[in-house]
């Protein structure tokens, strides 16, 4: 940082100035004086008064010669002070020569500044009148002082006008330079500071760079990951699903099916047992599929084939099927749909497939009351809701239990089981269909599940029964 330089004194100059002066002048005042002091002895009566000036002179150069400059000055102007008064004393001067009193006024502003040259002017006319009157009279003295009392005074008055406005203008160019030096300082401080900055920032982009580098290395590893993850599990799944569906085939025939073994029966003892067989085959079909849904979803393998589908339709079916999962429970399954709703743009697999994954978790946490499944019109969207009077959930974990394998609490898996996808499974395809999976649940109370699907526009519909119907010609027979 660069540091201010000290702040500038105008008056230094302006006694540089005055010392440089004031020994040109009384080089030149005793050089003069001393040659007018020999002429003098011989010509001029009284000239033995001149050694006091010869003296003064001396004195001054002696101040001058040890650096004090005051005194020196003021011993200078003094003498140029005395030199009218001693010639008014003597009579020496005529009325030309009264113009001498300006002598000292003139000395006093080139070695003095403008108060000192004030106060000289002032001293030098009253002390030029007081001797004047008292040599010459009142009337001899207003004949012969006026015109150089008024040159004085109006000479006492320019030069400190004229002091006093050198000394602002000085002033004035001194701080306008004092302020371009600290703007200077702090355009080039700031130049320091942005020049820093942009080192910092260089240094912060180099390091943003290289780790976006390894963040893309990392996301890339971390891709290729999960695509061999969802490949293997796409491939355990696929060999998994034949040996289980053989098994829960064999298993139903024996439950269902004697005549495939000659009519003979199970024995009663056997049954529990294979029944258990068979609801432990579905539960690991379903648990399978729910594995191959979710590694088609990251693999972007799982596509949509959507179509107008009459919702009323797909949700009585979705309610029927859900029937078969009360089992034993006290539950009453309420729809609550109009069945004027319009046609629905969606895969029509996949969304029984939300809504029964929905069904069934209501189902499992409800024990007593009832589950409604609903739908209603909004704006160019349909929102379904399923309702259950189940244990609820708090408010902490509503959002956490959208992640895979993940529920409200261990208590949650230990007594009701599951493995948490359906969930996630069922928020993917929502998002799919350009959609959002809500929750509202209050513990003890219940939750509600909604979602929306768009409704099929008139163009969707206009093609639901393809182009060979349109304008087609209709012939009715009438027997008889």
């Amino acid at each position: 940082m660069m540091q201010s330089p000290p702040s500038y004194q105008i008056e230094v100059d302006f006694e540089d100035d005055r010392l440089d002066r004031l020994r040109l002048l009384l080089y030149l005042t005793l050089m003069l004086s001393s040659m007018f002091y020999g002429t003098s002895l011989l010509e001029v009566e009284g000239g033995v008064w001149l050694w006091p000036g010869v003296f003064v002179v001396a004195l001054s150069l002696l101040s001058l010669i040890r650096r004090n400059l005051t005194l020196s000055a003021w011993v200078f102007t003094v003498t140029m002070m005395a030199v009218p008064i001693y010639f008014l004393a003597t009579g020496l001067l005529d009325v030309q020569a009264t113009l001498l009193i300006l002598l000292p006024v003139i000395a006093a502003s080139l070695v003095l500044d403008r108060d000192a040259v004030m106060w000289t002017g002032i001293v030098t006319l009253i002390l030029s009148v007081a001797v004047a009157i008292f040599r010459f009279g009142l009337t001899q003295t207003w004949q012969m002082l006026p015109l150089p009392i008024l040159i004085c005074i109006f000479l006492i008055a320019a030069i400190y006008w004229m002091q006093q406005s050198l000394l602002d203008l000085v002033h004035w160019s001194t701080d306008l330079q004092q302020k371009d030096t600290r703007r200077a300082e702090m355009f080039f401080a700031q130049k320091e500071q942005l020049e820093d900055a942009l080192l910092q920032l260089k240094f912060a982009n180099d390091k943003l760079a290289r780790l976006n580098d390894d963040l893309d290395a990392a996301q890339h590893v971390a891709e290729n990951a999960s695509r061999a993850k969802s490949v293997f599990l796409s491939n355990m799944s696929h060999e998994l699903r034949t040996p289980l569906n053989v098994i829960i085939g064999y298993t139903s025939s024996m439950l269902n099916m004697p005549q495939m073994f000659d009519n003979r029966r199970l024995p009663a003892a056997y049954r529990p047992y294979i029944q258990l067989v068979e609801e432990s085959g579905h539960y690991l079909l379903g648990l399978i599929n729910d594995v191959l849904d979710l590694s088609k979803i990251e693999a972007g393998k799982l596509e949509l084939h959507c179509s107008p589908m009459a919702l009323p339709d797909l949700m009585r079916g979705v309610l029927t099927t859900s029937i078969a999962l009360l089992k034993d429970k006290k539950l009453s399954l309420l729809p609550d749909f109009p069945d004027d709703i319009p046609f629905v743009w969606g895969d029509a697999m996949r969304v029984r497939q939300i809504l029964l994954n929905l069904m069934s978790n209501a189902v499992k946490f409800t024990e007593t009351g009832s589950i409604t499944l609903s739908a209603r019109v909004e704006g160019a969207h349909v929102h379904i809701a399923v309702s259950d009077t189940g244990i609820g959930m708090p408010e902490s974990v509503l959002e956490s239990i959208f992640n895979r394998f993940q529920q409200a609490s261990s208590d949650t898996d230990r007594r009701y089981g599951g493995t948490g996808l359906g969930l996630d499974i069922s928020r993917r395809l929502v998002d799919m269909h350009g959609g959002e999976l809500h929750v509202e649940s209050v513990v003890n109370q219940g939750s509600v599940f909604s979602f929306t699907l768009p409704l099929a526009t008139e163009e969707q519909t206009r093609d639901l029964f393809g182009p060979a119907l349109e304008d087609a010609n209709i012939t009715i027979f009438d027997e008889g």
